[in-house]
């Protein structure tokens, strides 16, 4: 007798339910067999990844401004001081003899500023804008330079402030700052009350 011939005989319902049977059995070995709760979690961990990621290049871009803005403040607010000096030593002085002879080194006490603080761009010959005071004797002079470039903002500020601080009379009239590909540029007024007659 075959093996086959001792099987039992199955009715076509019966034979229906062993394969319903069979196939629910394989799809829950298949669910068993497929890992959804690592994938899920590692998932989860990337998209977490990616948003900490966009918040931190948001907060350091954020910072950047900030720095770049304090930076100009600081300056504007030294330059003011000193103008306001300035102009408190020359209203003490009705002679004028504080005021600067018109001319003189200027330019070369600006640009060895600029030596010392390690700029390379300074050296050029500034736009000049003598604006006489009529009948005063005096006169307001601008030495405007354009496009100062550095890669470290701090040499341009540095630059400024000690022209400031160490040419007489000479305060900041305009700065204007840039952010660059490959650094930074400043546009900057420094001006300062001259004789013109004696």
């Amino acid at each position: 007798m075959t093996r086959l011939a001792a099987l039992p005989t199955l009715t076509a319902a019966e034979a229906d339910e062993a394969r319903a049977t069979v196939a629910a059995r394989a799809a829950g070995v298949e669910r068993a067999n497929r890992p959804m709760v690592p994938v899920a979690l590692a998932g989860a961990a990337l998209a977490l990844t990616l948003v900490l990621a966009i918040v931190a290049v948001v907060r350091v871009n954020a910072a950047t401004a900030s720095l770049a803005s304090a930076r100009a403040d600081a300056t504007e607010i030294a330059c003011l001081t000193q103008q306001h000096r300035n102009l408190q030593e020359l209203a003490k002085d009705p002679a004028r003899e504080r005021l600067a002879a018109s001319g003189g080194q200027i330019l070369s006490q600006i640009h060895g500023a600029g030596t010392a603080a390690g700029l390379q761009g300074v050296t050029q010959t500034p736009r000049t804008n003598p604006r006489a005071v009529s009948g005063e004797g005096v006169a307001r002079t601008d030495y405007a330079y354009d496009g100062v470039r550095d890669p470290d903002l701090s040499r341009i500020l540095t630059w400024i402030n000690a022209v400031v601080r160490d040419v007489p009379l000479v305060d900041v009239t305009r700065i204007r700052i840039r952010p660059e590909p490959s650094g930074w540029a400043v546009d900057v007024i420094f001006s300062r009350w001259e004789r013109t007659t004696r």
